[in-house]
């Protein structure tokens, strides 16, 4: 049976968000979708896998766990920015993409990007006041004498000033989290997931603070990205080339898989399994 090729019209009120295949099947291979709360803490386990070593400096003296529990967190403030803006009240514009293995519909990679710059950055409500009911906290959280809170600050402090410096007054989609499980890497899923953000903040451009590995840099050059500088915090972390995709440069995520189908308009959230 033939699938359609015909792309999914993202809108203000449903913003519905892509299902892609990549077989020459009807199975698909990967579902897109949004973020949801049960999502979190998997999404946290990701990141502290692939950008451990980078941040392991910032927390000195704790375990693994700690990252963990300190991501959940910071990514259920994230999430809620998400829900406010699908919701339509003043949060910064965000997304919380994820892909899903289809058989046991966990998070295997997930995407979050948020709308900054401009020539006035516009006032947004914080999102845990304007959805105050969007997320449950989690309850762990690390010890604070063993994070280093002040060096966090600082570095998202500088990350922001950096990012002013390098791509001045424009309005950007900062790509704050990309990561995909090293097991289901080279499936596509994160070339994918930014191709998702790129059509949902359609007509900005993709900025990013990219991982130091060789894998990483070549794969964001292979997507047309430009390095257009760096990003060097006390020497704690390896300098993070800064790059930016602009919205009218041609690139490979423009591409359409070779099959691909759209979600209705206002689609059924998966069940996840326990």
């Amino acid at each position: 049976m033939a699938i359609s090729t015909t792309d999914t019209l993202i809108t203000q009120s449903t913003r519905p968000v892509e299902k892609e295949i990549t077989t020459t099947t009807n199975a698909p291979t990967i579902i897109f979708d949004d973020a949801k709360q049960e999502d979190i803490p998997h999404a946290a386990r990701i990141a502290t896998i692939v950008f451990g070593e980078t941040s392991r400096c910032l927390f000195p003296d704790g375990p693994d766990e700690d990252q963990v529990n300190y991501r959940t967190n910071k990514f259920d403030q994230l999430f809620a920015a998400h829900l406010g803006y699908k919701q339509g009240v003043r949060t910064r514009p965000a997304r919380f993409l994820v892909a899903r293995n289809p058989k046991t519909e966990k998070v295997i990679a997930f995407c979050v990007a948020l709308v900054e710059g401009g020539e006035e950055e516009e006032s947004y409500e914080a999102s845990d006041q304007i959805v105050p009911n969007a997320y449950t906290p989690f309850p762990k959280y690390p010890d604070p004498k063993r994070i280093a809170n002040e060096v966090w600050k600082d570095f998202a402090e500088q990350a922001a000033l950096n990012m002013k410096k390098t791509v001045g007054k424009k309005k950007i989609c900062h790509i704050r989290y990309l990561a995909v499980d090293p097991t289901v890497q080279r499936t596509g899923a994160g070339r994918s997931l930014l191709r998702l953000m790129r059509k949902v903040f359609a007509g900005l451009p993709l900025y990013l603070e990219a991982e130091t590995t060789p894998s990483a840099q070549q794969f964001y050059e292979k997507m047309a990205f430009e390095t257009v500088g760096s990003l060097d915090f006390k020497g704690c972390l390896k300098p993070l080339p800064c790059m930016i995709l602009d919205p009218n440069t041609i690139s490979l995520l423009d591409q359409q898989p070779k099959q691909h189908t759209d979600l209705p308009a206002t689609p059924t959230p998966p069940t996840l399994s326990a």
